[in-house]
């Protein structure tokens, strides 16, 4: 296994473990919003479906809980590779075409797509700065507030010294305690779906800033570590652990149907805000370290399945927000609609990405513009 310090200092800018992790956080998002019309107990979500799934709705709070906090951690660990590679100018104008464009134009055919697959009424689209749906392209919101801050802090960012402790094995507290605080604080948790994701409003709330925007920060800072991916990889079996232990304590609180009603203050929200944020540090920390450990080679199909899957998961929803009304009222099992949604929406997507995206400008503007083999 090529080491990360060898890999950078050869220059090479692809790093195949984090290419997994991230391609893969990204196709769990399919995954995730397929199993949301299967849920137990009340509807939800846009569809409801005739059969319910406790299984279902365990899946779906594992993937929340592990998912976009390891992908704001890549984020921010080749954005500084790139900006050290591009520098500052061309950078940014990289991250508006791959970013900006892709939300902007995105929204604009997504949402009126997505509202139409769900069957909701044209009177109900309430589009309005306080209330703006921003639907699954919140991350890209998100990440385009963190590119706007960088721009004008970045050259406060030149130092790794303090990631001597912040890459101490029990470091880890300390890095989920902002987001402990404020998750704990927020008058409106819905605890069982943890981090609130900012998809309602283009003012993103407090948990997810200090949350996915400090994912993003210690990405950053970590790449000026040559080390720090190394010791993730050796310490995977211990953050693994940590992970799963605090899932299944905080399962073991929350119960496992999904629940909307808000947590008042206590010791078992402060409980419940600490393990869910240690618990979600620790999966980023394992699956990247996992990844360097096992994935750190070139593999033709997962090099291809990270570069579609930005694709992917723009184009998603809508798919399936179909297929789950489709299926809704069949007599069938919740595995076999499952599988059939899932194996539909990737079949699609995959044919599209190949004849639509992959060499076309399309492609160049998600994922830069590169040779293929």
């Amino acid at each position: 296994m090529q080491t990360d310090k060898q890999t950078l200092a050869a220059g090479q800018t692809r790093l195949h473990g984090l290419d997994a992790v991230r391609g893969g956080a990204l196709l769990l998002g399919v995954v995730l919003h397929a199993t949301m019309s299967f849920f137990p107990g009340p509807q939800l979500w846009l569809v409801k479906d005739s059969q319910s799934s406790v299984a279902l709705s365990v899946a779906f709070f594992v993937i929340h809980m592990l998912r976009m906090l390891t992908f704001f951690l890549i984020a921010g660990y080749v954005a500084r590779l790139s900006f050290h590679r591009l520098g500052a100018v061309t950078f940014f104008k990289d991250r508006l075409q791959r970013i900006g464009v892709p939300l902007v134009a995105g929204w604009l055919l997504l949402f009126p797509a997505l509202m139409i697959a769900g069957g909701i009424p044209r009177a109900a689209w309430d589009v309005s700065m306080g209330s703006f749906p921003l639907i699954h392209l919140w991350f890209l919101y998100l990440l385009s507030l963190f590119y706007l801050v960088l721009a004008l802090v970045h050259p406060l960012l030149s130092s790794g010294r303090t990631m001597h402790l912040l890459l101490q094995p029990w470091a880890t507290a300390l890095l989920a305690a902002p987001l402990c605080l404020s998750l704990y604080l927020h008058p409106y948790w819905m605890m069982w779906f943890g981090i609130p994701t900012p998809d309602r409003s283009l003012v993103p709330n407090l948990p997810a800033v200090l949350g996915f925007g400090g994912a993003f920060l210690f990405g950053w800072t970590a790449s000026l570590r040559p080390d720090a991916l190394g010791l993730w990889a050796r310490r995977w079996p211990l953050n693994l652990a940590v992970a799963c232990a605090c899932t299944a304590f905080c399962l073991a609180q929350a119960g496992l149907t999904p629940m909307l009603m808000p947590v008042p203050q206590g010791t078992s929200k402060l409980l419940f805000a600490a393990s869910y944020s240690l618990g979600a540090w620790s999966w980023a920390l394992a699956l990247i370290g996992m990844a360097q450990r096992f994935l750190d080679h070139h593999s033709p199909a997962r090099r291809y399945l990270a570069d579609a899957s930005y694709w992917i998961y723009l184009v998603h929803l809508p798919l399936v927000v179909v297929l789950q009304r489709a299926v809704a009222h069949l007599a069938w099992s919740w595995q076999l609609k499952l599988l059939l949604i899932l194996a539909t929406a990737f079949a699609v997507m995959l044919a599209t990405y190949a004849l639509l995206v992959r060499r076309t400008v399309v492609g160049a503007v998600l994922n830069g513009r590169k040779k293929h083999g």
